[in-house]
């Protein structure tokens, strides 16, 4: 191949590469809990930015969804329409004459979206659920800026998501789910440092909201 194929190829990569770093932004601000939030946001200035975005869904998952769509957008019609002709002539090397072009279009389509799924969403959406933290401190400044730049857009955006939910019968304003008791009890058993008797102790802290004054009162 000669340099501009490869250039184009490398388009390709880059694209979908830039794909993958706003689905790991997404992963990693949707995964935080909030006692990580709050640890974020005294660590400074641009800590407590980090945090306003994260306790923002409207407004970081408008920004990462326009990252991931454009990405997605021209990674795979880039890749089609630039990369497909340079493996024409390969195809028609084998054999397969008239239908090098059709075959050469499809196989490329199929090729960058393979590599969007791996690479573009499930490597880094993975990387990022391991390391939620850390993926947020690196990828929400660039994240924030972006926000800014485009905030005539993720204001539309963030209005008809709003629309969508109320017309459904949800809340706009609702935040995350908070962790139950029982969740946090079940956090706690599977948790293997903790003693046999300490679990004891905390099964009766747990089971102490469900028992009634007289069986606290009962000898």
């Amino acid at each position: 191949m000669d340099t501009g194929a490869l250039l184009n190829i490398a388009l390709v990569l880059g694209f979908v590469l830039l794909g993958g770093v706003f689905a790991a932004a997404e992963m990693a601000l949707v995964s935080l809990r909030e006692s990580q939030v709050r640890r974020i946001e005294r660590s400074g200035a641009l800590g407590a930015r980090t945090a306003d975005l994260a306790r923002n869904p409207n407004r970081f998952l408008s920004t990462v969804q326009i990252g991931v769509t454009l990405s997605g957008f021209f990674s795979a019609a880039y890749g089609a329409s630039a990369i497909a002709p340079d493996v024409v002539p390969l195809l028609q090397a084998l054999g397969l004459g008239a239908a090098a072009a059709p075959v050469s279009f499809v196989g490329m389509t199929l090729l960058v979206a393979y590599l969007s799924l791996v690479l573009g969403e499930l490597a880094p959406k993975r990387l990022a659920l391991q390391n939620a933290t850390g993926f947020t401190k690196v990828l929400a400044p660039p994240l924030i800026i972006l926000a800014k730049v485009m905030r005539p857009v993720i204001w539309l955006l963030s209005m008809s998501t709003n629309a969508v939910v109320r017309l459904v019968g949800g809340d706009p304003h609702a935040g995350r789910e908070s962790v139950s008791s029982e969740e946090l009890w079940d956090m706690v058993a599977e948790n293997e440092l903790i003693e046999e008797n300490s679990l004891t102790i905390l099964a009766d802290v747990f089971g102490a909201g469900d028992r009634t004054l007289q069986e606290v009162m009962r000898p």
